[in-house]
């Protein structure tokens, strides 16, 4: 994406996580073997890395290499790499209020379909017709 970083000189940074987007751009006649190779190299390649030093491990490693003449001579890829700053999730307080809350919700929604049906079967006092669309 900037040619004047490229990705050779991303690899050797360190962060962590790291996020890979891929620009690529091919002839639509070399879709399909794109397409194959590009289901091999899933094996090696993710979206979301915990560092880069994971990634530059997969990228470095032979079997992925020898792989990459594979690919068809009009793809061209632009990769770059994008530190991503997430939160640690762990050192969050659990959120037991929400976790309360949803509990709650889905008891009030079950509460009211039975209550409904309590009223079809047992009662049998039409309420779900008078509720109904179009009455």
């Amino acid at each position: 994406m900037d040619p004047n970083f490229p990705i050779q000189r991303q690899v050797e940074l360190d962060a962590s996580p790291v996020v890979l987007v891929n620009l690529l751009l091919l002839d639509k006649a070399d879709e399909e073997a794109f397409l194959r190779v590009w289901q091999d190299d899933a094996n090696f390649m993710n979206a979301v890395w915990e560092s880069n030093a994971h990634f530059r491990a997969a990228f470095m490693h032979p079997e992925f290499r020898a792989k990459l003449s594979d690919y068809p001579s009009s793809a061209v890829a632009s990769p770059h790499l994008f530190g991503a700053a997430l939160p640690d999730f762990h050192a969050f307080a659990p959120r037991v209020l929400h976790g309360i809350g949803a509990r709650l919700l889905l008891l009030m929604a079950l509460v009211h379909a039975g209550a409904a049906l309590y009223h079809h079967f047992i009662r049998r006092d039409g309420l779900l017709r008078r509720m109904w669309f179009g009455k």
